[in-house]
């Protein structure tokens, strides 16, 4: 479960330390996610949960009349603007919001709304996305990548699974409240969510992609594997709070599974999502 106070906080800022690793990973969903709201140009349109702003620009590269990216963390805004000082062309047309997307008020209509993995968080998501359809123009599409179930996602549960000897009981998970896998279940999630708060042409297709853990991270890729695993997702969740004596052990288990999944210089694992479109 990640909420909205811990993206203010210690986690976006950890996100934003790691952007560009996070962003190579994310981004052929959210190229998907791109290709799915079809022509955006001359629209204003809306980045949700834009962390570092990569995605921002390439909307705009894509021809947007603008991008609106907006998030809840501070660092992650900071460091989208540092980007932008540095961009020319396209990406000039591009601006960025820390704010609560479920409050935020724009000076126009918006006429596109994109998010890469950054839907999933609204602890109220009807009203959240009465607001974000009532900020859109008419019949404006939206496209949002998110991830499917958690045990489809092996870039996420391989490592927890390696250290789950060693880790203290978890509660039940609720599979309805925010979080990365808060939109894996779509009846049971995103689906009754738009069409509650007002979205038309609800669906959604899954996609399915191989990722290299902790790719662009300094080391071997082993060792950078190993490092993303225990820095970020499920287990750095789980291992927060515990000793370090307790993640020296677990550190070995995780590098073990790992390393069964190493190839031509790559650990790679599955990941897999939804592409959900609908219009306002």
């Amino acid at each position: 479960m990640a909420e909205k106070t811990d993206w203010q906080g210690a986690l976006g800022a950890k996100w934003a330390s790691l952007a560009a690793i996070m962003e190579r990973m994310l981004s052929p969903f959210g190229d998907e996610a791109m290709e799915a709201l079809g022509p955006i140009e001359g629209r204003h349109s809306l980045d949700l949960g834009c962390g570092g702003g990569a995605s921002s620009f390439a909307l705009a590269h894509r021809g947007a009349a603008s991008v609106i990216g907006v998030d809840v963390s501070p660092d992650l805004i900071a460091l989208a603007a540092r980007r932008r000082a540095a961009e020319t062309g396209p990406a000039r047309r591009v601006g960025f919001l820390c704010a609560d997307a479920a409050e935020a008020r724009f000076s126009h209509p918006m006429e596109a709304l994109f998010s890469q993995f950054g839907a999933m968080f609204f602890a109220a998501p009807i009203p959240a996305y009465t607001h974000l359809r009532r900020a859109m123009a008419p019949g404006a599409p939206l496209a949002i990548a998110c991830w499917r179930t958690p045990k489809e996602n092996e870039w996420a549960t391989l490592a927890l699974g390696a250290a789950k000897s060693l880790l203290p009981p978890a509660p039940p998970a609720d599979r309805r409240a925010p979080g990365p896998f808060g939109w894996s279940e779509p009846e049971e999630s995103f689906a009754p969510i738009l069409a509650a708060a007002g979205w038309r042409d609800v669906s959604w297709r899954p996609v399915d992609h191989s990722v290299a853990l902790g790719a662009g991270m300094e080391g071997a890729p082993l060792d950078a594997a190993t490092r993303f695993a225990m820095e970020t997702g499920p287990l750095a969740s789980r291992l927060r709070d515990l000793p370090a004596s307790l993640k020296s052990r677990v550190e070995p288990l995780v590098r073990e599974a790992l390393a069964k999944r190493e190839r031509a210089g790559r650990v790679e694992a599955s990941a897999a999502g939804w592409i959900v479109t609908a219009r306002a």
